[in-house]
């Protein structure tokens, strides 16, 4: 069962672009989100969860290292703790925040074509990295249960393990 109060001693944890942390209930996550996009998991039975802050879509490469900054290696990094901990994917509380487009503003000022190119595949980057990230959810059977994603804000957002609380902060762009 969850614990239902604040621990005495709490480990705050600040997640930087392209980290992945699973923990348990003595901890509080945070991260700050522009186009990144950040996935959270909880289960309440266990006390456990952990979140990401994803910066691409996948990665080019596909080498064998997996690496936080890529929603195809999040996931993989997500199942292998789902694994360890005996549970499955169902067992979780899932919530996916962020993939803003911070590039908006910028665009009404672009005058040559071949940057108005370049300027166009930046702002995709939050929607691709939303797109992928449900995908890869849906694929592996986990069920999004809340989701703040897209717009031009900024979002903080902060997960506090001991009793699965989630919640956020926008801010604008």
């Amino acid at each position: 069962m969850p614990v239902a109060e604040e621990p005495l001693i709490i480990r705050d944890v600040f997640l930087q672009p392209g980290e992945f942390v699973w923990t348990d209930q003595n901890n509080r996550i945070k991260t700050l989100l522009g186009s990144c996009v950040a996935i959270v998991l909880y289960n309440a039975e266990k006390n456990i969860g952990g979140m990401c802050h994803i910066m691409l879509p996948e990665k080019k490469d596909f080498s064998a290292e997996l690496n936080g900054k890529y929603a195809t290696d999040v996931i993989k990094m997500f199942l292998k703790e789902i694994e360890k901990s005996k549970t499955k994917p169902s067992d979780y509380t899932v919530k996916i925040f962020g993939g803003s487009n911070m590039f908006t503003a910028h665009e009404r000022h672009i005058k040559d074509l071949s940057e108005n190119v370049v300027r166009k595949s930046i702002n995709e980057i939050g929607q691709k990295n939303v797109n992928k990230a449900k995908e890869l959810l849906a694929l592996h059977r986990f069920n999004i249960s809340g989701e703040s994603t897209l717009g031009s804000k900024h979002r903080k957002i902060y997960f506090n393990l001991w009793n699965g609380e989630v919640w956020m902060e926008m801010k604008k762009g």
